[in-house]
């Protein structure tokens, strides 16, 4: 080994000596090869050595080149400590996925930085990870869309603060799957447990809606008209769009609401038909609304008033709904409405 090693630096400094970037590619794969087949047997000083060299040459590659020594490296437990961590922290999914989901070498401050900085395909990566210490986890279940929440969720190697727990029962009230995920824990905090189970139970019992008629594009475009000319003569708020739907006016508070959300009227409406008052809560919630508008909403769509313990659990579902939370569930809802 200390022969071939040996041989591969001198190799390395020749082509950089004579700027032989096109042979760095194959320099690379050799050294990596070199040190795959003997990691087992090298001490960590001897790893530090390879870290050097590989950092160095590793840099300079391309995309693709860094993407395949990310995954040679990802399942190595004595992987050099400084090339995952370069790969880690690259900007190019293809590039960061393996190791942010595999790599034992990464420390949870990287694993956390990275997850208060990056997108939603670094995020799913991390998620898949076989342990998550807390740190991790709960900037996930913050910052990751429903996909990514649900996987970090479901990951028995996850493991959550109090608050972590809070917020993925926030988050689970207007996400049925996630409940069910949540639910079959064994470190789920008893009191959130009850929580869930009554929330599922009211939910099972909810009576069938009455519909808003089908919805034709000539009946949401007159009313966004409406809409539009009342929001030059007064300032739409909560009381004037209760005020509408207790004049029959549902579809126009629906427009009106998703206008103030800054969402699709779509969405408003799916969300109002959709047989529960979920999909209602965080759009109400983002905009920072009181209960008696979702009160009214619900009573509308059921065309009779709810039982009295359905909509007292309809409350704590929205008091136990952050603004933030509700905030980001909207965004990701909204996004897929707006996706061509």
């Amino acid at each position: 080994m200390v022969a071939a090693l040996a041989s591969l630096l001198t190799d390395i400094e020749d082509s950089v000596a004579r700027g032989g970037l096109g042979r760095r590619d194959g320099l690379l794969r050799g050294l990596t090869t070199l040190f795959t087949d003997e990691a087992p047997r090298l001490a960590e000083d001897q790893v530090a050595a390879f870290d050097a060299v590989i950092l160095h040459l590793a840099r300079e590659m391309e995309d693709a080149a860094r993407a395949e020594l990310s995954e040679r490296l990802a399942d190595i437990p004595n992987a050099p400590r400084g090339v995952v961590r370069d790969l880690a922290f690259d900007a190019v999914l293809a590039v960061a996925r393996p190791v942010l989901a595999r790599s034992r070498r990464l420390v949870d401050a990287d694993l956390a930085a990275l997850a208060s900085r990056r997108g939603q395909g670094h995020l799913l990566a991390m998620a898949r990870r076989l342990v998550l210490k807390p740190a991790v986890a709960d900037i996930l279940v913050a910052r990751g869309e429903p996909e990514v929440v649900r996987l970090v969720a479901g990951n028995p190697g996850a493991q959550f603060t109090p608050q972590g727990f809070m917020a993925l029962g926030d988050r689970a009230f207007a996400d049925a799957d996630l409940g069910q995920m949540l639910a079959r824990r064994g470190d789920l905090p008893a009191d959130l447990r009850l929580r869930l189970a009554n929330f599922a139970r009211v939910r099972a019992a909810e009576p069938t809606p009455t519909p808003l008629p089908p919805v034709r594009s000539n009946a949401l475009l007159a009313a966004e008209v409406f809409v539009s000319t009342q929001a030059r003569r007064v300032d739409i708020d909560e009381g004037v769009l209760i005020a509408w739907i207790r004049a029959g006016r549902v579809m126009e508070a629906l427009v009106g609401l998703a206008r103030l959300a800054g969402v699709p009227s779509q969405m408003a409406v799916d969300a109002y038909e959709s047989g529960s008052y979920e999909p209602l809560l965080p759009i109400v919630r983002s905009i920072r609304f009181g209960w008696r508008i979702l009160s009214s909403l619900t009573t509308a769509r059921t065309a009779d008033e709810p039982p009295p313990e359905m909509m007292h659990d309809v409350m704590q579902a929205f008091q136990g709904l952050s603004v933030v939370a509700a905030q980001a569930q909207v965004r990701a809802a909204a996004a897929r409405y707006r996706r061509p």
